[in-house]
C-alpha cells in the first residue's frame, strides 16, 4: 500500500512539474550566482548550445552578471511583474543572450532549478544550478 501510495504521489509531482500553466515561483529561488541553461527550446528546435560557457548571477537588486567561456564578463537586468508571474531580460553580448530579450512566464522554481516559457511563442528555457 505505501508503495502504491508513494507512486501515486511521484506521479502527481511529475506531472505537476510540466503543468502549460504558470507554476509556484519564489525569487529567492534565483538569487545568487551559478546558474547555467540546461535546455532552450523553441518548439522541437534545440538552442542550448548559444548558452554555452554562460554563467549566470542574479543578484538580488534585479542586475544580472553573466560569465562567458572565456571569463569575461557581460552586464544585464532582470524584473519581475507585480504579481512575480512573469520575467524580463534586459541582456544583449551573445546570441544566446539577445534571444533572452522577451517576455518570459515563469513555470515554476526549486533551489536548483526553474523553467521559463515566452509569453506568446513555443520558446522555453530551463536554468539549473
Amino acid at each position: 500500500m505505501r508503495t502504491l501510495l508513494f507512486s501515486f504521489v511521484l506521479g502527481g509531482l511529475a506531472l505537476s512539474s510540466c503543468s502549460e500553466s504558470p507554476g509556484e515561483f519564489d525569487v529567492a529561488h534565483i538569487s545568487g550566482p551559478g546558474w547555467t541553461v540546461a535546455s532552450f527550446t523553441d518548439g522541437d528546435d534545440l538552442y542550448t548550445s548559444r548558452f554555452a560557457g554562460h554563467v549566470f548571477d542574479f543578484q538580488e537588486n534585479g542586475s544580472l552578471e553573466i560569465m562567458l567561456v572565456d571569463s569575461s564578463y557581460l552586464q544585464g537586468f532582470y524584473a519581475f511583474n507585480g504579481d512575480q508571474t512573469r520575467i524580463n531580460f534586459d541582456v544583449s553580448g551573445t546570441e544566446g543572450l539577445e534571444m533572452l530579450r522577451e517576455e518570459w512566464e515563469i513555470m515554476g522554481s526549486t533551489p536548483t532549478d526553474f523553467e521559463l516559457r515566452e509569453v506568446g511563442d513555443n520558446e522555453r528555457i530551463r536554468f539549473v544550478k
